[in-house]
């Protein structure tokens, strides 16, 4: 169990590099191809952009990432309490008579 979590905390660690690196450096390419086609300056707002975009998918990653490790506490959580062997099941008691079934 400890092994899978560090390998998940890594995996999570490697992708989120890539996350914040990609959008940033389409958008330098992008930005720059575009001011050399077109003799314009748009590289700086397009960085700008790719950074937010970056930012944008990191917190999401992370998000979902904590929310997988919160849904897997409460997975382990259940199994512990069901497997319990102290707890006993209540008995459900009818407040009334049955008229189905007579004594």
């Amino acid at each position: 169990m400890y092994k899978k979590e560090i390998l998940r905390s890594l995996a999570l660690v490697s992708q989120l590099g890539f996350t914040v690196i990609t959008p940033v450096l389409l958008c330098t390419f992008l930005g720059t191809w575009i001011d050399k086609k077109f003799n314009t300056v748009l590289t700086l707002p397009l960085v700008i952009i790719g950074i937010a975009a970056g930012i944008n998918a990191a917190y999401r990653l992370v998000k979902n990432y904590l929310l997988l490790l919160k849904k897997e506490e409460q997975n382990l959580e259940y199994a512990s309490q069901k497997n319990a062997p102290d707890k006993q099941e209540e008995v459900h008691v009818p407040k009334i008579k049955s008229r189905i079934f007579k004594d």
